[in-house]
């Protein structure tokens, strides 16, 4: 998921730095779920034996659906229909939406972002749903000078935490 800084435009003082947390659509996690359901399943259907080692491909998967929904164990997850997992409300409620974040420093806006970019387990072991699974894109604004050209920093590996230290 990528994280894009821009240059923030806007002149209102409680808004300058803003972000824009965009969730993917519907259909896409679909697309999404069923090539993790595959992943987490053998041909005959059943769990995979590998499901438990993170470094494997049914781990990843198992990982990625048990962060959005922390409260199935992994065999019900793979007994699960993909378009069932769709039905969940919380789910449903950020799918294809975009959330508007604004704040007056770029601590409280770190703060407030960072529950949707963080992939750590603090939420699967709280059984909450983890967001970062469902991003399309972060957007942050900021009155940065070196982006009032008009570019735009890009971060596709995850070094979230630069973008905040060098304000």
């Amino acid at each position: 998921m990528p994280i894009e800084c821009s240059f923030n435009y806007s002149n209102d003082p409680q808004k300058i730095y803003r972000a824009e947390v965009e969730f993917i659509t519907k259909d896409e996690w679909l697309q999404e779920l069923e090539c993790l359901h595959s992943d987490l399943t053998e041909e005959d259907g059943q769990l995979s034996k590998e499901y438990s080692s993170p470094d494997s491909i049914a781990g990843t998967a198992y990982a990625k659906i048990a962060a959005v929904y922390p409260g199935l164990t992994a065999p019900l997850l793979a007994r699960t229909e993909p378009r069932t997992l769709l039905d969940g409300e919380q789910v449903r409620e950020v799918l294809g939406s975009v959330k508007h974040i604004h704040a007056q420093t770029a601590v409280s806006l770190f703060e407030q972002v960072q529950p949707f970019v963080d992939s750590v387990e603090k939420s699967h072991r709280n059984n909450t749903m983890a967001y970062w699974p469902l991003l399309k894109v972060v957007r942050l604004f900021t009155k940065a000078e070196a982006l009032s050209t008009g570019a735009i920093i890009v971060d596709l590996v995850g070094s979230f935490f630069l973008f905040f230290e060098t304000l």
